[in-house]
């Protein structure tokens, strides 16, 4: 069936049975995870035929509650990167109909007010549930992969499982000692990567001696054809940690571990890309929290959804590994998050955030025999980058990487207000939480320095000579190219609350190179300069797109072929200045609305002139 309009939520039935006779055009998909006729297919393999038995019912509402909506997630697009109509496709709103053997657990509104508080903030959507009574049960085995050969398997520990360097390493790290035992679970989206991970489980058990203490259980999750409309997957993390808190439950355990080093588990915008929803939430210090308040309220009991390597930076991680002896394991490793285009000759991409991260570390720590450059695409230093979009990825990571060295604690928490709310996430006190969050984001920001300064002595001679083809990462770095002038980073930014739609800003002119911010009770006074607006040529002069800025100011927000100073082509300033101010504020959405003959472009804010002789 096609999308329903945007302003409309999306209906979706869950299970088996039809919808009731007479309502089934009301509902724009129909999902079910339970055979014989079956669209969505969840799978675990490797679960010992006694811990599987003691699957509860309650627990296997959990794992098709997870997986429908994890499909769901995928069946509405987002409207894309380039946030047509002004980004509202962005935020979707579904409600789906989920058959459920214990209504009386899942029909509790604080368990349901909880879940909508978790997917609200890990995929920045509003979910509305009708969770009815299942009416065919089904054997357990459909979902579960029994291993019959195998005894029953009590871990010490369950960990999420990617086969990236950070869970890696945090294998390595739970597998010390000699009687220790892991269960691992693997997401398994492609096959591109099953067979890494499994060689990847087989060496653990070899060069640790772990033979009979790793249970490994890949998931794999997939769906009809035509169901996927989006490939964003925010919930993803959702539904694995369930898979983990469920095997958790059934083996007497209280926590489920993911290892992700803090910058990626931070997600601070390192630029107009990657902002709020658009960057991954799934280790999020809130997420965790939210994860472990919902897993608690459902279990009847304390539990806990944690990550150990939060306060480690990347090249910190690496370091744990290069001391357990376990850097020969590196090639092995994936971390690309382009898994469809890799290869056998290259395993990783090298220009996504991921890849850029991953060399650095291991540059850091010296450990480039073990992660052989030419397994890059692209080797991140010294080759040509060919598309604008790796050109800016790549420019802006090291400029974040730049800014997080330079800033002191109340630099980092004016340029980066979300840096409260991560501290607050944390444990307590704030103050020592928010000490260490900047401790090591500076830490990182020098760790990355570091790396740059070698690789400028390495290349000394041919920086000396004109050899650097500028646009290499070198290249600009030591100045041959600029990133597009367009695209600037503001040195402060405005500590928007989470939450806040465009409607509830207010921006005043106040003089030629200033404003003042209002958002309820926050009052903040910027120049110009301070966000962004500085013209290249001239250092000590604001752009054009300030120009803009004090026109829409002017026009109480409305400029139109009508209004005095219009310019006849004004859609890619509007653009450029679209995201100058999204980044500003740190918003998803456009802050002026797309042109209409009635009345031009007109911003959501309000904006006026308030400077001298024109208040």
């Amino acid at each position: 069936m096609p999308d329903v309009n945007d302003d409309i939520a999306v209906r979706i039935w869950c299970g088996p049975d039809d919808p009731p006779h007479g309502q089934k055009s009301q509902y724009n998909r129909v999902l079910n995870s339970i055979p014989p006729n079956e669209n969505v297919f969840l799978k675990a393999y490797n679960i010992s035929v006694k811990m599987a038995k003691d699957i509860s019912p309650m627990l296997l509402d959990l794992l098709e509650i997870a997986s429908y909506i994890y499909c769901t997630d995928q069946s509405k697009t987002r409207g894309g990167n380039t946030f047509p109509k002004d980004g509202r496709k962005w935020y979707r709103q579904f409600e789906l109909s989920i058959p459920v053997r214990c209504p009386e657990i899942w029909n509790d509104s604080q368990i349901v007010n909880k879940l909508n508080e978790l997917l609200r903030f890990l995929a920045n959507d509003d979910y509305q549930f009708e969770l009815r009574k299942l009416k065919t049960d089904f054997s357990v085995d459909s979902y579960i992969e029994f291993d019959e050969g195998k005894p029953w398997f009590k871990p010490d520990s369950i960990l999420l499982f990617s086969g990236g360097l950070d869970s890696l390493t945090g294998a390595v790290e739970e597998l010390q000692g000699d009687n220790r035992k892991v269960a691992l679970v693997s997401h398994r989206s492609v096959s591109k990567i099953d067979k890494p991970q499994r060689d990847l489980v087989a060496e653990l058990e070899n060069r640790y001696n772990a033979k009979g203490r790793i249970c490994h259980i890949p998931v794999w999750v997939n769906k009809e054809k035509g169901i996927t409309k989006d490939a964003n997957q925010r919930s993803r993390s959702f539904l694995y940690a369930s898979l983990a808190a469920v095997i958790a439950s059934m083996t007497g355990l209280n926590e489920i571990k993911f290892y992700e080093n803090g910058i990626v588990s931070s997600n601070l915008p390192i630029a107009d890309q990657v902002i709020e929803a658009r960057g991954s939430r799934s280790t999020h210090p809130k997420s965790l929290k939210l994860m472990s308040e919902f897993f608690s309220m459902i279990f009847g009991y304390d539990f806990k959804v944690t990550n150990p390597f939060f306060r480690k930076t990347k090249s910190d991680v690496l370091k744990v590994l290069k001391d357990n002896n376990g850097q020969e394991l590196i090639e092995m490793s994936r971390s690309c998050t382009k898994t469809m285009s890799s290869t056998k000759m290259h395993t990783h991409c090298g220009a996504c955030s991921q890849c850029i991260e991953r060399r650095l570390a291991v540059l850091y720590n010296g450990l480039e025999e073990y992660d052989p450059g030419d397994k890059y695409k692209t080797r991140l230093f010294v080759d040509k980058l060919e598309s604008k979009e790796d050109r800016m990825m790549i420019v802006n990571y090291v400029s974040h990487s730049r800014l997080l060295e330079e800033l002191d604690i109340d630099g980092f928490y004016e340029r980066f207000p979300d840096g409260y709310n991560l501290a607050r996430a944390m444990e307590p006190p704030i103050n020592v939480a928010g000490q260490k969050l900047f401790e090591f984001h500076n830490r990182h920001g020098k760790q990355v320095a570091e790396v740059i300064n070698r690789q400028i002595e390495k290349q000394v001679d041919n920086i000396r000579t004109g050899q650097i083809h500028p646009n290499t990462l070198l290249g600009m770095i030591i100045g041959n190219i600029k990133p597009n002038k367009e695209d600037k980073i503001p040195s402060k930014y405005f500590p928007t609350p989470e939450g806040t739609p465009w409607e509830n800003i207010e921006i005043e002119v106040i003089s030629n190179d200033s404003i003042r911010v209002r958002v309820g009770d926050i009052i903040k006074r910027y120049s110009g300069f301070d966000i962004g607006f500085t013209d290249e040529r001239k250092g000590d002069l604001l752009d054009h797109q300030w120009g803009l800025l004090q026109l829409f100011a002017e026009k109480n927000g409305e400029v139109s072929t009508h209004t005095i100073g219009y310019k006849s082509d004004l859609k890619k300033p509007i653009q450029t200045l679209n995201r100058r101010l999204r980044l500003f504020f740190q918003m998803n959405s456009n802050p002026i609305n797309r042109y209409s003959r009635e009345s031009g472009w007109t911003t959501k804010f309000k904006i006026s002139d308030k400077s001298y002789g024109k208040s």
